[in-house]
């Protein structure tokens, strides 16, 4: 339950929506409370990159499954809690399958979730902040 203020405008937009107000429906109908951002396609368009709030926005790429049912989709996401709620799966006219739970892959979680979110291992990832903690350290 979240708490919007129920005014003119709410009262219209869920007659309107079939929710109070914009967090509602975000959360109904993207599954995350924030649009994407940080938004890339390479080269080809066949690959898309994005964050987004909270994980995986899976009612919208159950919604674009469907829209082009032909298409296998890819997904591979990975929370800011690096090996946490990380999995990849395909989704087909908007059935999912081949779905892996990186999560349950121990160290492996922390290397597949930094190569989602930064482009790099872990070892990199600590490497740079062992830096980064020794010259604050140094600043001192």
């Amino acid at each position: 339950m979240f708490l919007c203020a129920r005014n003119s405008d709410e009262v219209t937009s869920l007659s309107l929506t079939g929710t109070f107000c914009a967090l509602e429906w975000a959360i109904k109908h993207w599954g995350t409370q924030w649009n994407a951002y940080k938004s890339q396609m390479n080269d080809t368009g066949n690959s898309i990159r994005f964050e987004s709030a909270w994980e995986t926005p899976e009612p919208v790429i159950k919604t674009l499954s469907k829209k082009f049912p032909t298409v296998v989709f890819t997904v591979a996401y990975a929370d800011d809690d690096l090996g946490y709620n990380c999995a990849t799966y395909k989704i087909q006219d908007g059935e999912m399958f081949d779905v892996v739970d990186e999560s349950a892959m121990g160290e492996q979680s922390k290397d597949f979730a930094s190569n989602i979110k930064y482009g790099k291992s872990y070892a990199m990832l600590q490497a740079e902040w062992e830096a980064e903690e020794a010259e604050f350290e140094a600043e001192q």
